[in-house]
């Protein structure tokens, strides 16, 4: 795919400057800024068409073209924040009307297993903690339940005969 060269007059150019300043306002660190900025620049010498043209099509051509080029799916996901996030700034400055990547089809992330299990020996530790009922650390590991999940529930949410 051939890559345009963004041109510093270009209004798309000027507004990223302004949406810089939008996420120091927002508290956002530099680092973040600065990945934001790249990431959008990459994108918009990918779709040099006008701001308010660009569709979740263009979105599309934009995944396949990161994608050629072997970036992973959460990278490529962290690039779709950074442009959904300036559209969102283009939409509260009044210069485009819709956001074009929440039409757009997001690459899957690949969930990962967690690295360390605990042994059966470190779960019976952690589920004799003093204060902690041993029945509430066994339903909170084996079912995988977050403590809001247990607190909330109900009496009649079991099944007494199963």
């Amino acid at each position: 795919m051939t890559q345009a060269t963004a041109d510093p007059m270009d209004p798309r150019a000027i507004y990223c400057g302004g949406f810089g300043d939008y996420h120091r306002n927002e508290g956002h660190s530099e680092a973040s800024i600065t990945a934001y900025l790249g990431d959008l620049r990459d994108f918009l010498t990918i779709c040099p068409k006008p701001l308010a043209d660009i569709d979740d099509r263009d979105i599309d051509t934009a995944i396949k073209d990161w994608r050629s080029r072997g970036l992973a799916p959460k990278t490529i996901s962290r690039r779709l924040a950074a442009v959904s996030s300036y559209y969102t700034y283009l939409q509260k400055t009044r210069k485009v009307k819709a956001n074009p990547v929440d039409l757009a089809s997001k690459p899957k992330i690949p969930k990962r297993l967690p690295k360390d299990i605990p042994t059966e020996a470190e779960t019976e530790a952690m589920c004799n903690v003093p204060g902690l009922p041993g029945a509430v650390c066994r339903i909170l590991y084996g079912t995988a339940a977050r403590r809001t999940e247990l607190a909330d529930a109900k009496t009649a949410d079991y099944d007494r005969d199963a």
